[in-house]
C-alpha cells in the first residue's frame, strides 16, 4: 500500500471516526434533551393534575362549610322560637293560675284565648307530636273554675302539673 492510499484509508476511518463521534455525542445530546423535556412534560401534567385535584377539594370544602353553617343558623332560629313560645306558654300559664288563686269563677279573656291559641299554632309547628300531645294536656285543663273531682286546690295542682309537664317537654327539644 502506498503513502496515498494509507493517508487516503487513514482520512476515511478518521472522517467515520469524527462523524460517529459526532453522531453518537449528538444523539446523547438530543436524547438527554428529550428525557429531560418529557420529565418536566409529566411532570408539569401531575401537577395540573394535583392542582384540578385541590380546586375540587377546596370547592366541596367550601360547599359543605356552607350547608352546614345554613343548617347551623336554622337550628339555632328553630331554637330561638322555641324559646320564646315557651316563655309565652310559661307566662301565659302563670297569668291563668293567679287569676283563678283571685277568683275561682275567672273566665280568661278574648285576648288571654287569643294568645293560647298563637302558642298551640307555634307549639304544633316547632315540636314533636309528643311534646303538642302534652300541651294539648295543659290546654283541656283550662276552663271556668278548674272543676275536678278533688276540688278547686286539687284542680289547680293538676294545672300546674300538666303545664310543668307541658314545658318540661319543650325544654327537652330544645336543650337536649
Amino acid at each position: 500500500m502506498t503513502a496515498i492510499e494509507l493517508l487516503d484509508l487513514v482520512g476515511k476511518y478518521a472522517g467515520m471516526f469524527v462523524t460517529t463521534a459526532l453522531g453518537a455525542g449528538a444523539g446523547a445530546y438530543l436524547g438527554s434533551y428529550l428525557k429531560k423535556k418529557g420529565e418536566n412534560l409529566a411532570t408539569h401534567e401531575d401537577i395540573d393534575k394535583l392542582l384540578e385535584q385541590v380546586s375540587a377539594v377546596t370547592t366541596t370544602t367550601k360547599q359543605i362549610e356552607a350547608k352546614i353553617s345554613n343548617e347551623m343558623w336554622q337550628r339555632e332560629r328553630k331554637s330561638d322560637l322555641q324559646l320564646k313560645v315557651i316563655d309565652s306558654v310559661n307566662r301565659l300559664t302563670s297569668e291563668f293560675i293567679q287569676s283563678v288563686m283571685a277568683d275561682l269563677q275567672y273566665r280568661p279573656t278574648l285576648e288571654w284565648y287569643s294568645a293560647f291559641s298563637a302558642a298551640d299554632a307555634t307549639v304544633r309547628a316547632l315540636f314533636d307530636k309528643e311534646t303538642y300531645v302534652a300541651y294539648k294536656n295543659l290546654e283541656t285543663r283550662i276552663g271556668p273554675g278548674l272543676k275536678s273531682a278533688g276540688g278547686i286546690d286539687y284542680a289547680v295542682h293538676e294545672f300546674i302539673e300538666a303545664r310543668d309537664a307541658a314545658i318540661k317537654a319543650m325544654y327537652s327539644q330544645v336543650i337536649g
